[in-house]
C-alpha cells in the first residue's frame, strides 16, 4: 500500500512551457526526456531511471538554474518510488525542493509535487512523522495556489489521511477523507481509481473502528470501480477484495470471507511472487478468518509461512 500513497500526485510538468520556441530539432535533454516518459509509461522503470537520469545531466549543463533541471528530477523522484528505491527517492526530492528554495518557489504547485514525493519516500523507509509533516506542507502549498476543491488537493487529503491511519489517528483521517470524496468525485466522477482509492481508505478507518457494515460497503465500492478502471487483478482491486474479506472475517461471515482470501492470495503471489510482504499480510488475515472457523492447524500453517516471508525480507508487518 505504501508505495501507492503518490497515485493521485503525478503532475507531469509542460515541456512546452521551458523549452525555446525556436528549437526546431529535439535537444539530447528532450530526446532523454521523451525516450524516459516512453519507458514510463509501458512499465520499464529500469528503463525510465536511467532516462531521467540522463536527463538531469543533460540539465546540469544548461545555464543558471534551468526550470528543466527540477522537471527531470521530480521526474526520477516519481520512478525510484515506484520501484522501491526510497532511499535514491529522498535524495532526489530533497535536492529539488533545495532547487526551488535558491529559486524562492517553496510555496508553487510544482514544490508541492516535491514536497509529496519526499512524504512518500520517507514512508517506504519507515519514517512516519516526516511522512506527515512533509504531506501537510504539499496539502497547505496546493490549497494556496491552487484552490480549497482542486483536484489536487483531494489528492494531498488522500495521502495525509492514509498516513494517519497508518499511526492509528482514524479521528483525524477520516474528515480529510470525506472531504477528499466529494471533491475526488465532482473533478472525475465516481467510477474513477482516485475515487476508488479514498473509499479503500474510508473503508480502512471504518473497520478500525469496528463499523464493520460501513467498511464493507466502501470497500465494495471501491472493488467495484478498481475492478472496471484497473482490472479485477490489479493490485489495488486486490486490496479492496482484501478489505471485503476482513469486514467479512470481523461478522462472523466465513462462507463469504473464504473465496476472498483465496482470490487475493493467489493474485498477490502471481503478481508479487510468493514471498512478498503483502503476500505476509494476506496471510495473516486468512489465518484470523481460520481460528474464527475452529481451523486453527490451518491458521498456524499460515501464520508460520507469514513470519518466515516477513523475516528474511526484515519486516514486522
Amino acid at each position: 500500500m505504501k508505495h501507492r500513497l503518490v497515485s493521485l500526485l503525478a503532475v507531469f510538468l509542460s515541456t512546452a512551457a521551458v523549452l525555446p520556441a525556436a528549437c526546431a530539432q529535439a535537444t539530447p535533454w528532450e530526446r532523454a526526456d521523451r525516450q524516459a516518459a516512453e519507458a514510463a509509461k509501458v512499465g520499464n522503470l529500469a528503463e525510465a531511471e536511467a532516462q531521467y537520469t540522463e536527463a538531469v545531466k543533460e540539465a546540469e549543463a544548461f545555464p543558471a538554474i534551468d526550470p528543466r533541471l527540477a522537471k527531470s528530477l521530480i521526474h526520477l523522484g516519481e520512478v525510484q518510488n515506484a520501484q522501491g528505491k526510497y532511499a535514491p527517492a529522498e535524495e532526489t526530492y530533497r535536492r529539488v525542493l533545495s532547487l526551488f528554495e535558491v529559486k524562492g518557489e517553496t510555496q508553487t504547485s510544482d514544490a508541492a509535487v516535491a514536497f509529496a514525493g519526499l512524504g512518500a519516500a520517507c514512508l517506504g523507509e519507515g519514517k512516519v512523522q516526516e511522512t506527515e509533516n512533509y504531506y501537510r506542507q504539499a496539502l497547505a502549498i496546493d490549497e494556496k495556489t491552487l484552490g480549497m476543491t482542486h483536484s489536487q488537493v483531494a489528492g494531498d487529503l488522500n495521502n495525509l489521511a492514509q498516513v494517519l491511519i497508518l499511526q492509528d489517528k482514524q479521528a483525524q483521517a477520516e474528515p480529510l477523507l470525506t472531504r477528499a470524496l466529494t471533491i475526488a468525485e465532482r473533478s472525475w466522477g465516481a467510477n474513477h481509481p482516485h475515487v476508488a482509492s479514498i473509499l479503500g481508505n474510508l473503508g480502512a478507518v471504518h473497520l478500525s473502528q469496528k463499523n464493520f457494515p460501513k467498511a464493507e460497503q466502501e470497500f465494495k465500492q471501491a472493488a467495484t470501480v478498481g475492478a472496471q478502471t484497473l482490472g479485477p487483478q490489479h493490485l489495488d482491486t486486490s486490496r479492496y477484495l482484501l478489505g471485503i474479506a476482513t469486514a467479512y472475517t470481523r461478522q462472523n461471515n466465513i462462507a463469504a470471507a473464504e473465496p476472498l482470501f483465496k482470490q487475493v492470495l493467489a493474485t498477490r503471489e502471481q503478481v508479487l511472487g510468493p514471498n512478498h510482504p503483502e503476500v505476509a499480510s494476506c496471510l495473516v488475515l486468512y489465518a484470523e478468518m481460520l481460528r474464527k472457523a475452529f481451523r486453527k492447524q490451518e491458521a498456524e500453517q499460515l501464520e508460520a509461512r507469514a513470519q518466515s516471508i516477513r523475516a528474511a525480507a526484515g519486516t514486522t508487518q
